[in-house]
């Protein structure tokens, strides 16, 4: 007979005898009545309770840095836009919790773990949030909201990774050297400038 046949046999037996059989006073431990089937309950109900806790916490921090971007530092006099926290509001709202709790994490390690200042985070975030897959679809609702679409049609819109190059009918795309775009869009934050 074939080795590997009689191996699994041996371990079929072996196996069969070594589970204990439910006999008087024994009793299976998910159908148990007693304090056991409690514990299992508790288990359960514990692992919802600390991914809704961890839910929860990642939309608190996702919140927070939402507020202190657009509330706190975009709107007041220390905002400037060359120190990078340049938001658009739709773009921000794409991501998800998860998503900026992952950043933050990163930027955690990179500190040895130091907390940093809400500017920190949010410039931190600014600089590594993920470029989104409909960031095209999130833009030109933007810019259809914005003054600039009354008086510029886009006519060209040149991916450059993490840039977009925007070209118009006010200024179109020729290819010739110095031929610039009407604005440059940042695709993970969604921000433009011309």
């Amino acid at each position: 007979m074939n080795k590997f046949y009689l191996l699994f046999i041996t371990l079929i037996i072996l196996g069969g005898c070594s589970n204990p059989t439910k006999g008087e006073g024994q009793q299976n431990p998910i159908l148990n009545n007693s304090g056991d089937q409690n514990k299992y309950e508790q288990e359960s109900i514990t692992k919802v309770d600390s991914n809704t806790a961890y839910l929860e916490e990642m939309n608190k921090l996702k919140d927070e840095i939402r507020t202190y971007i657009f509330e706190e530092y975009m709107p007041s006099s220390d905002y400037v836009y060359a120190k990078g926290i340049n938001w658009s509001e739709r773009f921000y709202d794409n991501l998800t919790a998860e998503e900026i709790w992952n950043v933050i994490l990163e930027y955690k390690v990179i500190n040895n773990s130091e907390e940093g200042t809400m500017f920190d985070k949010a410039s931190y975030l600014s600089v590594h949030a993920p470029i989104k897959e409909n960031w095209e679809e999130l833009f030109l609702v933007d810019w259809k909201e914005s003054y600039l679409a009354e008086s510029a049609l886009i006519e060209d819109l040149i991916d450059n990774g993490e840039t977009v190059a925007v070209y118009t009918n006010l200024l179109p795309f020729t290819g010739e050297e110095n031929n610039y775009p009407y604005i440059t869009l940042f695709k993970r934050t969604g921000y433009w400038h011309g």
